[in-house]
């Protein structure tokens, strides 16, 4: 068993000097990242999604731009996809509140159940922690508690979107099914795209795929955003895929 409370968590403080999280503009620092039933003779299937979006940073060094915009479009998609969705977007994502949406996520959900979680803003790889997203407040929260929290979900069908910086440890939550979409691996970055896309390039793309391409799942989605981008861009999108088949949306 982990031992993800001694890590999981990093001090509040700034962000080392070249960290750009969920992108910025090609060369430019800053950034942003992506954006809330079945029938028949079964039982109904529960669809339930917490959405994160955090442009906004306490203070005004760290703001981004399209994350919020990337959140907002994830939870449209994802509730016209029949999912209940919570949405935590700019000084909403304090650790408290991704805590206590991670906890509820837990609680919505059961066996034969789909999930997603997506989040969009800064991302970091600290020396001890490994892969972090940031908080609104600038609190680093590790790959390893996402996988500590994770662990005692019983769905076998959970969508994970990371649209951040340096992001690629969250490949560990690409067990048994589950599947892990990232912008980035644990050394590259990530970008805003152009301001007719108003999002970010990574999450652009995937939206693109599934909304317009006629891409219905998330193995193909990624594919399509992972060429897009980094023919595009000098990225380094990474995935980690635990899910029998595909995974369908």
């Amino acid at each position: 068993m982990p031992i993800v409370m001694q890590i999981s968590v990093g001090v509040k403080g700034e962000l080392p000097d070249g960290i750009r999280a969920a992108g910025g503009e090609k060369g430019k620092p800053g950034g942003g990242g992506g954006g809330g039933s079945g029938g028949g003779s079964e039982p109904t299937t529960n669809k339930v999604a917490l959405v994160i979006g955090i442009s906004n940073y306490d203070g005004t060094r760290y703001d981004l731009q399209y994350c919020d915009d990337d959140a907002r479009d994830w939870a449209n998609y994802l509730k016209g996809k029949g999912y209940s969705v919570h949405t935590l977007i700019d000084g909403q994502a304090t650790l408290s509140n991704i805590e206590s949406e991670v906890a509820w996520l837990d609680s919505a959900e059961n066996a034969g159940d789909e999930v997603a979680f997506c989040y969009a803003g800064h991302g970091i790889k600290d020396r001890k922690l490994g892969s972090c997203i940031l908080t609104s407040e600038l609190y680093q929260v590790s790959y390893k508690w996402f996988v500590d929290k994770f662990s005692t979900f019983s769905s076998t069908e959970i969508f994970f979107c990371f649209d951040a910086c340096q992001i690629g440890d969250m490949r560990g939550l690409g067990t048994n099914g589950r599947f892990v979409a990232m912008a980035s691996n644990t050394n590259s970055y990530c970008y805003d795209g152009t301001s007719s896309m108003s999002n970010g390039v990574f999450t652009y793309y995937y939206l693109d795929a599934l909304q317009n391409q006629g891409y219905t799942t998330a193995e193909g989605a990624f594919d399509y955003a992972e060429y897009k981008s980094e023919s595009t861009y000098n990225m380094d999108c990474t995935s980690a895929d635990g899910y029998t088949g595909e995974l369908v949306f």
